[in-house]
C-alpha cells in the first residue's frame, strides 16, 4: 500500500511520503498517512492477487541482489515447505547457523505457529487468478531459480 501511495503521488519510494501527500491520495489510502492510524485500514483492504504477486516478486529480486553482497558462509536458505516437512530439524539447523541454542520451549512454540494449510493454496484459485498470480510472480521465481 505504501508503494501504491508513492506511485499515486509520483514519488520514487514510499520513504518520500509525508502527511502532506494525504491530500493527493484517494479516500481509502489517505488515512494511512494520518496520526490516527487504524489497523483496519490495512487488514480489511483487499489486495489484488497480481499486486500481491508483484510485491512478492520485487521483494525476492531485491533481496537476492542484496544477498549477493553477503559472504556465502554468512547466509543460509530456509524454505517454508521444508520447514513444514521437517520443522524441528529445520529450526535446529537455523538456530545452529545463527549460533543460538535451540531450546525445547522455543522449538515447541515455533512449531505451534506454523500454518500447514498454506502450501498449495494457490491451486485453489480460479484459473484466471492463478494465471495472474503466476505471471506477476514470474520475475521472482526466475531470480530464485538462477540464485540456487
Amino acid at each position: 500500500m505504501l508503494w501504491e501511495m508513492a506511485t499515486h503521488c509520483g514519488l520514487e519510494t514510499p520513504r518520500q511520503l509525508t502527511p502532506q501527500h494525504a491530500a493527493q491520495l484517494p479516500p481509502d489510502l489517505a488515512p494511512l498517512l494520518s496520526d490516527a492510524y487504524d489497523p483496519a485500514l490495512v487488514w480489511d483492504r483487499p489486495i489484488p492477487i497480481d499486486a500481491f504477486g508483484t510485491l512478492w516478486s520485487e521483494t525476492i529480486v531485491d533481496g537476492l541482489k542484496k544477498l549477493d553482497g553477503v559472504p556465502a558462509e554468512q547466509r543460509t536458505a530456509l524454505s517454508y515447505e521444508t520447514l513444514l516437512e521437517e520443522p524441528e530439524k529445520e529450526l535446529i539447523r537455523l538456530a545452529e547457523f545463527i549460533g543460538v541454542e535451540p531450546h525445547r520451549d522455543w522449538l515447541d512454540a515455533s512449531i505451534a505457529h506454523l500454518d500447514g494449510g498454506r502450501p498449495g493454496a494457490a491451486s485453489k484459485l480460479a484459473e484466471d487468478e492463478l494465471t495472474s498470480l503466476l505471471e506477476s510472480c514470474s520475475p521472482g521465481m526466475r531470480a530464485l531459480a538462477v540464485h540456487q
